[in-house]
C-alpha cells in the first residue's frame, strides 16, 4: 500500500486540513484503489479519527510536490464524495496536470510560455508560476531557446509506476512480425482515461511509412484507428460518456460527436476491425483491433497504417486477419 506522510497536520474530522509542514508529520494518507478511477484516501490523526474522501492520487502526490495546501473543509465526514468540490488549491493542481498533459501532448514535447498559457486559457502570470513550481520539482524541464518539456522526475515516478505486465515488452515479437508481414507501420496505443497514449511503433519494409505518432503522443478515445478500436469496445454506457468527454477536442480532427457514434457503429459492423481515414493523418489510412488484458477489459490497440492509395478495400480486409493473429498473441502474451 503507498503512504505518503509530508502533507498531512492538523486533522481533525470536519476542520481537516492538509498542508505542508516542514520536518514534522502528523497524521498518515492511506491509498486503496476506489471506483470510477479515483481512490479513496484516509486521512487519520489516530485509530478513531478517519475523514474518507475521492481524490485522484496523481492531484494528491502534485499538492505534495508542489507544496499546496489542500482545504478538506467542506468534505462530508462519512462516505466517499465527488472530487468536483475542488478548493482553489485543488484547482491548481488540476491546472499543473493540465499543463503536464499539453507538453506531453505536444508534437515536439517543447513549448513556450506564451504557447503553454494560450492552449490551457490561462494568463501568462498564472501560467508561469506553475510552470516555475513544476520546473522547480523536476516534473518539467526548460530550455531557455527550445520551451518547456517533460523532466526528469516524471521519468522517475513513471518506473515505479510500471504495472506487474510491460505490455510494450510483451507485445513487441507480435508487432515486428505483424510489421514484417504488412510492410507497413505499426503502433500500440493504450488507453489513458479518455485519451490514448501511444507506447510502441515498428516500422515495415514497404519504402514509404507513414510516421504518425511518436511514442508518447496522446490523441482523445476515438481518434486514429487504434483509439476508435477501444471506443467501439466499450459498454454503450461508457461510449457515449467517452464521446462527451472528447467532443470539444474532436475539432480540429475534423470529426464531430455524430460522426464518432456512426464510426463506433461501422466498427462493431465489422467485428471489431477499425478503419481511419485519414482523420488522424491526411491521405493515411488505418486499421485497427483492441487488446484486452486477463479479465476482458479493452486496455489497448494494434494498428497497422499505410498511405491511401495503397490500403485499398481488399488490403484492409487482409491486414484485419493479420490484425487478429497479432493480437491474438499479445493477449495469450498478458495470460498468466
Amino acid at each position: 500500500m503507498l503512504r505518503i506522510f509530508p502533507v498531512i497536520e492538523n486533522v481533525t474530522g470536519e476542520n481537516a486540513k492538509v498542508h505542508r509542514v516542514d520536518d514534522r508529520f502528523v497524521g498518515k494518507v492511506r491509498f486503496a484503489t476506489g471506483r470510477r478511477g479515483c481512490d479513496r484516501v484516509s486521512i487519520r490523526e489516530d485509530e478513531d479519527e478517519k475523514l474518507n474522501v475521492s481524490i485522484n492520487v496523481v492531484d494528491a502526490l502534485l499538492a505534495g510536490l508542489l507544496g499546496l495546501r489542500i482545504d478538506l473543509s467542506t468534505i462530508e465526514n462519512s462516505g466517499l464524495t465527488s472530487p468536483s468540490v475542488a478548493s482553489p488549491s485543488a484547482q491548481t493542481v488540476g491546472r499543473a496536470v493540465q499543463l503536464l498533459r499539453l507538453i506531453a501532448s505536444s508534437q515536439t514535447c517543447n513549448l513556450r510560455l506564451v504557447d503553454i498559457a494560450a492552449m490551457a486559457s490561462l494568463d501568462k502570470s498564472t501560467a508561469h508560476r506553475l510552470l516555475q513550481r513544476l520546473v522547480h520539482e523536476r516534473l518539467l524541464a526548460r530550455d531557455p531557446v527550445r520551451g518547456y518539456r517533460l523532466g526528469p522526475l516524471l521519468y522517475e515516478l513513471g518506473l515505479a509506476a510500471l504495472p506487474e505486465t510491460n505490455l510494450r515488452e510483451l507485445s513487441q515479437a507480435a508487432l515486428y512480425e505483424l510489421a514484417q508481414a504488412t510492410g507497413d507501420m505499426v503502433f500500440l496505443i493504450v488507453r489513458s482515461g479518455f485519451e490514448t497514449v501511444c507506447l510502441n511503433r515498428i516500422a515495415g519494409n514497404f519504402p514509404i511509412q507513414t510516421m504518425t505518432r511518436s511514442v508518447g503522443d496522446r490523441h482523445p478515445l476515438g481518434v486514429g484507428a487504434g483509439g476508435l478500436a477501444i471506443l467501439a469496445s466499450l459498454s454503450d454506457a461508457e461510449m457515449k460518456i467517452a464521446i462527451r468527454a472528447v467532443a470539444p477536442q474532436l475539432h480540429p480532427y475534423r470529426l464531430s460527436e455524430k460522426m464518432l457514434f456512426d464510426a463506433v457503429a461501422a466498427t462493431r459492423a465489422r467485428d471489431g476491425h477499425a478503419v481511419d481515414e485519414g482523420s488522424a493523418a491526411l491521405d493515411v489510412t488505418a486499421v485497427g483491433r483492441v487488446v484486452r488484458d486477463r479479465t476482458q477489459a479493452p486496455v489497448a490497440a494494434v494498428f497497422v497504417a499505410s498511405i491511401r492509395k495503397r490500403m485499398t478495400e481488399e488490403r484492409q480486409e487482409k491486414v484485419a486477419r493479420q490484425l487478429v493473429d497479432c493480437v491474438n498473441a499479445v493477449e495469450d502474451a498478458l495470460l498468466p
